[in-house]
Protein backbone atom coordinates (compact mmCIF):
# COMPACT_ATOMS: atom_id res chain seq x y z
CA UNK A 1 0.00 0.00 0.00
CA UNK A 2 1.08 3.71 -0.37
CA UNK A 3 2.22 6.19 1.60
CA UNK A 4 -0.84 7.31 3.09
CA UNK A 5 -1.57 11.12 2.59
CA UNK A 6 -2.10 12.13 5.75
CA UNK A 7 1.46 11.51 6.18
CA UNK A 8 2.37 13.29 3.14
CA UNK A 9 0.38 16.61 4.91
CA UNK A 10 -1.28 17.65 8.43
CA UNK A 11 -5.04 16.66 7.91
CA UNK A 12 -6.75 13.95 7.31
CA UNK A 13 -8.53 13.96 3.69
CA UNK A 14 -12.03 11.48 4.16
CA UNK A 15 -14.12 10.66 1.04
CA UNK A 16 -17.78 10.30 2.15
CA UNK A 17 -20.41 8.61 -0.54
CA UNK A 18 -23.31 7.42 -0.16
CA UNK A 19 -26.35 6.08 -2.17
CA UNK A 20 -23.99 4.27 -4.85
CA UNK A 21 -27.56 2.04 -5.31
CA UNK A 22 -25.03 -0.32 -7.75
CA UNK A 23 -24.04 1.97 -9.90
CA UNK A 24 -21.12 0.73 -11.55
CA UNK A 25 -19.64 4.32 -13.22
CA UNK A 26 -19.86 5.99 -9.80
CA UNK A 27 -18.15 2.95 -8.08
CA UNK A 28 -14.97 3.32 -10.69
CA UNK A 29 -15.20 6.81 -9.66
CA UNK A 30 -14.88 6.62 -6.51
CA UNK A 31 -11.48 3.92 -7.15
CA UNK A 32 -10.34 6.58 -9.43
CA UNK A 33 -10.05 8.85 -6.59
CA UNK A 34 -9.11 6.47 -3.93
CA UNK A 35 -5.48 7.35 -4.04
CA UNK A 36 -6.01 10.87 -3.10
CA UNK A 37 -7.78 10.55 0.71
CA UNK A 38 -6.43 8.53 3.46
CA UNK A 39 -10.27 6.81 3.97
CA UNK A 40 -13.42 6.38 1.92
CA UNK A 41 -16.51 6.04 3.81
CA UNK A 42 -19.28 4.47 2.15
CA UNK A 43 -22.33 5.46 3.84
CA UNK A 44 -24.96 3.02 2.97
CA UNK A 45 -27.25 1.86 -0.13
CA UNK A 46 -24.53 0.09 -2.14
CA UNK A 47 -27.12 -2.15 -3.35
CA UNK A 48 -30.11 -1.23 -5.64
CA UNK A 49 -33.13 -3.50 -4.25
CA UNK A 50 -35.37 -2.11 -7.40
CA UNK A 51 -32.53 -3.79 -9.61
CA UNK A 52 -33.28 -6.09 -12.14
CA UNK A 53 -29.46 -7.89 -11.22
CA UNK A 54 -29.91 -10.14 -8.70
CA UNK A 55 -29.07 -9.25 -5.12
CA UNK A 56 -26.29 -12.32 -5.13
CA UNK A 57 -24.58 -10.75 -8.11
CA UNK A 58 -24.98 -7.28 -7.01
CA UNK A 59 -23.22 -8.40 -3.33
CA UNK A 60 -20.12 -9.78 -5.21
CA UNK A 61 -19.44 -6.96 -7.96
CA UNK A 62 -19.64 -4.40 -4.84
CA UNK A 63 -17.24 -6.34 -2.52
CA UNK A 64 -14.88 -6.85 -5.77
CA UNK A 65 -14.97 -2.86 -5.21
CA UNK A 66 -14.05 -2.61 -1.98
CA UNK A 67 -11.24 -4.95 -2.29
CA UNK A 68 -10.07 -2.91 -5.03
CA UNK A 69 -10.39 0.63 -2.78
CA UNK A 70 -8.64 -1.86 0.43
CA UNK A 71 -6.08 -1.93 -2.03
CA UNK A 72 -5.50 1.78 -2.14
CA UNK A 73 -6.56 3.23 1.01
CA UNK A 74 -8.80 2.61 4.11
CA UNK A 75 -12.23 1.50 3.82
CA UNK A 76 -15.74 1.90 5.65
CA UNK A 77 -18.95 0.81 4.81
CA UNK A 78 -21.88 1.21 6.17
CA UNK A 79 -25.40 -0.28 5.43
CA UNK A 80 -28.42 1.61 3.84
CA UNK A 81 -31.55 0.63 3.96
CA UNK A 82 -31.22 -0.49 0.07
CA UNK A 83 -28.43 -2.90 1.73
CA UNK A 84 -31.05 -4.99 3.18
CA UNK A 85 -30.94 -8.97 2.80
CA UNK A 86 -32.59 -10.75 5.17
CA UNK A 87 -33.92 -10.94 8.54
CA UNK A 88 -31.37 -11.30 11.34
CA UNK A 89 -31.63 -13.28 14.46
CA UNK A 90 -34.39 -10.72 15.99
CA UNK A 91 -36.42 -11.69 12.62
CA UNK A 92 -35.27 -7.60 11.65
CA UNK A 93 -33.93 -6.88 7.95
CA UNK A 94 -30.64 -6.63 8.41
CA UNK A 95 -27.44 -5.68 5.83
CA UNK A 96 -26.34 -9.70 6.27
CA UNK A 97 -23.61 -9.73 3.11
CA UNK A 98 -22.11 -7.24 4.98
CA UNK A 99 -20.27 -10.31 7.13
CA UNK A 100 -18.17 -10.65 4.02
CA UNK A 101 -17.02 -7.34 4.05
CA UNK A 102 -15.99 -7.88 7.96
CA UNK A 103 -14.17 -11.29 7.15
CA UNK A 104 -12.19 -9.30 4.88
CA UNK A 105 -10.99 -6.60 7.21
CA UNK A 106 -13.05 -3.53 6.20
CA UNK A 107 -15.08 -1.86 9.43
CA UNK A 108 -18.71 -2.41 9.06
CA UNK A 109 -21.88 -1.32 11.00
CA UNK A 110 -20.97 -1.59 14.79
CA UNK A 111 -17.32 -1.17 14.29
CA UNK A 112 -14.93 1.54 15.50
CA UNK A 113 -11.70 2.73 13.17
CA UNK A 114 -9.02 5.43 14.63
CA UNK A 115 -7.13 7.23 11.95
CA UNK A 116 -4.80 9.66 13.82
CA UNK A 117 -6.78 11.14 16.41
CA UNK A 118 -10.31 11.24 14.14
CA UNK A 119 -12.70 8.20 15.92
CA UNK A 120 -14.82 6.99 13.32
CA UNK A 121 -18.30 4.93 14.28
CA UNK A 122 -20.39 2.77 11.69
CA UNK A 123 -23.51 3.16 12.41
CA UNK A 124 -26.08 0.49 10.61
CA UNK A 125 -29.30 1.27 9.17
CA UNK A 126 -31.66 0.28 11.74
CA UNK A 127 -35.06 -2.26 10.65
CA UNK A 128 -36.81 -2.30 14.47
CA UNK A 129 -37.18 -1.45 17.64
CA UNK A 130 -34.06 -4.30 18.82
CA UNK A 131 -31.70 -2.64 16.07
CA UNK A 132 -32.75 0.81 17.37
CA UNK A 133 -31.76 0.28 21.20
CA UNK A 134 -28.37 -1.62 20.01
CA UNK A 135 -27.29 1.63 18.35
CA UNK A 136 -28.33 4.23 21.18
CA UNK A 137 -26.88 1.85 23.37
CA UNK A 138 -23.26 1.06 21.73
CA UNK A 139 -23.12 5.29 21.05
CA UNK A 140 -23.53 6.14 24.89
CA UNK A 141 -21.23 2.64 26.09
CA UNK A 142 -18.34 3.61 23.21
CA UNK A 143 -18.53 7.41 24.56
CA UNK A 144 -18.41 5.91 28.22
CA UNK A 145 -15.78 3.51 27.25
CA UNK A 146 -13.38 6.81 26.03
CA UNK A 147 -14.06 8.42 28.99
CA UNK A 148 -12.40 5.66 31.26
CA UNK A 149 -9.92 5.25 28.92
CA UNK A 150 -9.18 8.47 29.14
CA UNK A 151 -9.45 9.77 25.62
CA UNK A 152 -12.74 11.98 26.40
CA UNK A 153 -12.22 14.88 28.52
CA UNK A 154 -15.90 15.46 30.23
CA UNK A 155 -18.20 12.56 29.99
CA UNK A 156 -20.79 14.93 31.44
CA UNK A 157 -20.10 16.99 29.02
CA UNK A 158 -22.09 18.58 26.26
CA UNK A 159 -21.00 16.03 23.87
CA UNK A 160 -22.54 13.42 26.85
CA UNK A 161 -25.44 14.69 27.15
CA UNK A 162 -26.40 15.53 23.37
CA UNK A 163 -25.74 11.56 23.03
CA UNK A 164 -27.36 10.64 25.86
CA UNK A 165 -30.39 12.86 24.67
CA UNK A 166 -30.63 11.47 21.24
CA UNK A 167 -30.02 8.01 22.52
CA UNK A 168 -33.57 8.45 25.14
CA UNK A 169 -34.94 9.45 21.99
CA UNK A 170 -34.21 6.84 20.06
CA UNK A 171 -35.09 3.90 22.68
CA UNK A 172 -38.46 5.65 23.17
CA UNK A 173 -39.71 5.86 19.15
CA UNK A 174 -38.17 9.59 18.52
CA UNK A 175 -35.89 10.90 16.09
CA UNK A 176 -34.39 8.08 14.17
CA UNK A 177 -31.45 10.25 12.75
CA UNK A 178 -29.99 11.50 16.16
CA UNK A 179 -27.30 9.80 16.37
CA UNK A 180 -25.77 10.13 13.01
CA UNK A 181 -27.43 9.53 9.02
CA UNK A 182 -28.93 6.70 7.96
CA UNK A 183 -29.74 5.35 10.77
CA UNK A 184 -33.12 4.08 10.47
CA UNK A 185 -36.41 4.32 7.73
CA UNK A 186 -37.94 7.51 7.84
CA UNK A 187 -41.91 7.30 8.34
CA UNK A 188 -41.39 3.67 10.42
CA UNK A 189 -39.72 0.23 11.30
CA UNK A 190 -40.10 -1.79 7.88
CA UNK A 191 -40.76 0.63 5.20
CA UNK A 192 -39.71 -0.58 2.48
CA UNK A 193 -38.04 1.09 -0.03
CA UNK A 194 -38.03 4.09 1.89
CA UNK A 195 -34.82 6.08 0.97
Amino acid sequence: MRTPVHEQRSHVRILLVSDLHYALPQYDWVVGAADDVDLIVMAGDQLDISSDVALSTQVFVVCSYVAMLQERTKVIVSSGNHDLTGPDEHGENAALWMRQLADAGVPTDGDSVELDDTLVTVCPWWDGPVGRERVAVAGVGELEDLARAGRVAEVDGDAAEVLRVAAARARAGGRRRALGAGLGPPGGEGRPGGG
